[in-house]
């Protein structure tokens, strides 16, 4: 039995927050404050597809919190949000949630504030670093870069909208990688179409619902390349166009700091992850 390392785990934990907090489950979604995830790859066959064997979601949480998510209504509801994101594959599908104890976690106090509060600062700064540290588009730098300031200074709306427009200018340079891809790989008709509705279109929402339509069918030559479960990667890219959206326009949305933090770990992990894959994906080799 193995788990997924801790970026993709932390990546599915903030992924169902947001899809809780989407459909209202605000019953559930309480009792993940605090708490840790893990997707834990079993050898037990799942008996719904053949040679397919069983992925667990495994979710710690305070002693407290722990019997409230085991009642039965709950305890379903939760299972069926993790079954919705998870991925099945042919090696894995989903086979159930389990609920465990988290051991550790100090009980409120001024102090434990104030240390989680300097957390989540300090998640603007390492962002910063990692910018500095990195050789990226110098248009998605700009935008990183103005997005931590704003986030440092407590400016979340501002923050927000400008993380959106940096992973609208990473999914252009995504989709132009792959269209280089296609051109040593593909037919004349779908680099034309590829081309014409992705990286040509006029709209992000346009481009990111193109682009997962054509790569619905090449996960295992993005996890040759080093990004696994990429269709968490892309639901992210997702919900950040439209919070930015919402943010970058007069809706009156509120964006909370837990939000903004949560957004920018995950970016963290798509510097990681998607810069990679673009530099590789135009000299990979289909599958």
């Amino acid at each position: 039995m193995s788990e997924v390392d801790y970026s993709e785990n932390d990546m599915f934990l903030s992924t169902l927050k947001e899809y809780l907090e989407s459909e209202e489950a605000e019953d559930i979604l309480k009792h993940l404050e605090p708490s840790r995830l893990s997707i834990v790859y079993s050898d037990r066959f799942t008996g719904t597809r053949w040679n397919q064997r069983s992925a667990y979601v495994d979710i710690k949480v305070p002693v407290r919190s722990k019997k409230a998510l085991e009642d039965k209504s709950l305890f379903h509801r939760l299972s069926r949000y993790c079954s919705e994101l998870y991925e099945n594959t042919e090696e894995y599908g989903y086979a159930g949630l389990r609920i465990g104890v988290l051991v550790g976690i100090p009980t409120t106090s001024t102090e434990s504030k104030d240390i989680q509060f300097y957390s989540k600062n300090q998640v603007y700064e390492n962002l910063r670093t990692k910018v500095h540290n990195s050789t990226l588009d110098p248009i998605e730098e700009m935008y990183l870069l103005e997005a931590c300031a704003c986030a440092i200074n407590g400016q979340r709306l501002s923050a927000v909208t400008m993380l959106g427009c940096a992973a609208e200018q990473l999914l252009l340079l995504l989709s132009r990688s792959y269209l280089k891809f296609l051109q040593n790989h593909g037919s004349e008709n779908e680099i034309k179409k590829f081309n014409d509705n992705v990286v040509e279109a006029k709209k992000a929402h346009a481009r990111l619902d193109g682009f997962k339509r054509t790569v619905a069918n090449q996960e295992k030559l993005f996890e040759n390349l080093g990004l696994e479960n990429s269709n968490l990667h892309f639901q992210y890219l997702d919900f950040l166009r439209q919070i930015r959206n919402e943010s970058g326009h007069p809706t009156g949305v509120r964006v909370s700091e837990e939000d903004v933090n949560s957004l920018f770990v995950n970016y963290q992990l798509l510097i990681d992850r998607v810069h990679p894959l673009i530099l590789s994906l135009p000299n990979a080799n289909p599958i």
